[in-house]
């Protein structure tokens, strides 16, 4: 079983281009309308305009400029080195909303 995660998004180019400094690699599909990234053999992550989505499913979904700034989705890549990420996110805009933490809830110290 392949599975994707699609996420929803105001901008898809702005977003395509943190996940493209985040994850480190390059989308294997990008044009109008959905961007494409490999995480695994098994797993793809999908960029899609909410605007599209809104179009395709209609009036079922809440209009997407009403949720602007809400997040809407949280990703967990289980990671060799998770501060190599957390920083290149950081580096690509993201915001931190809490630190960096094992699942123990440990801090994790970055080591760069």
């Amino acid at each position: 079983m392949k599975v994707y995660f699609i996420l929803y998004v105001t901008n898809q180019e702005r977003s395509t281009e943190f996940y493209k400094r985040t994850l480190n690699c390059s989308p294997i599909l990008f044009e109008s309308g959905m961007t494409e990234f490999v995480l695994s053999e098994d797993c793809c992550l999908g960029i899609m305009p909410a605007v599209d989505i809104k179009r395709i499913l209609g009036d079922s979904l809440p209009e997407p400029s009403l949720a602007q700034g809400i997040p809407r989705a949280e990703i967990y890549p289980l990671v060799d080195d998770p501060v190599v990420y957390h920083k290149r996110a950081l580096d690509a805009g993201a915001i931190e909303l809490s630190s960096l933490q094992n699942a123990d809830g440990e801090m994790l110290q970055p080591t760069l």
